[in-house]
């Protein structure tokens, strides 16, 4: 069978449109993460545990110029020896399409328990 060329371009056009509508449905749609979404996500990792404040130094800027890319940076005070140690760091914000931020997973073999980054803050 023998197809012209204005078929073929009909049908590429058709696979054309038909895998952008599947991509356009596959995005999600972006929402904010309200503050009860930020309290059951920190549930999940740590049930009824009580959360005590301290020994984290936490350098964030408090206006940012652009909210696309606001430097992190962080520094746990621990010995990080084989039986005490920072075995991890989670970072939550609402207002944000996922409530976690970042996480960040520590062994004794790290000399200390720290880390920068840039993250997207909406608020």
């Amino acid at each position: 069978m023998i197809l012209n060329s204005d078929a073929k371009s009909r049908r590429e056009l058709l696979q054309m449109a038909a895998a952008g509508a599947a991509f356009v449905v596959a995005l999600p749609l972006v929402a904010s993460a309200a503050p009860e979404q930020v309290v059951a996500e920190i549930k999940k990792l740590y049930g009824e545990k009580k959360l005590t404040e301290g020994k984290i130094k936490l350098d964030l800027p408090s206006i940012a110029e652009n909210g696309l890319v606001v430097p992190l940076n962080f520094e746990v005070e621990s010995p990080m020896t084989e039986k005490d140690y920072v075995k991890a760091v989670h970072f939550f914000s609402e207002g944000n399409p996922n409530p976690l931020l970042a996480s960040f997973q520590f062994t004794p073999l790290c000399p200390k328990a720290s880390a920068a980054i840039r993250v997207r803050l909406a608020n």
